[in-house]
């Protein structure tokens, strides 16, 4: 788990710091979209990705985590995803 946790703070970081630069988010995510299915993610491990992750920084936050942030890394997450081509409807 540890080389996983590593793993998603980097891609974190890399997309975070690419907000900025819409042509090298764009790549980023198009790069990791293409990684994520070589290795046969679906849409279905996007939404329980999505749904722990957010579960997780609600705990880790306590008092400090509120509906607008549930809602804010929500709609970041899920933004990321359609940009990496999941989670499309069919």
């Amino acid at each position: 788990m540890a080389g996983q946790h590593e793993k998603l703070l980097t891609s974190l970081t890399y997309i975070i710091e690419a907000l900025d630069h819409p042509e090298k988010l764009s790549a980023i995510l198009k790069h990791q979209g293409e990684r994520h299915r070589a290795i046969r993610i679906t849409d279905t491990h996007f939404d329980g990705f999505i749904y722990s992750f957010t579960s997780a920084l609600a705990e880790t936050l306590g008092p400090e985590w509120s509906e607008d942030t549930h809602s804010a890394w929500r709609v970041f997450l899920t933004d990321v995803a359609l940009n990496m081509n999941f989670l499309r409807p069919t």
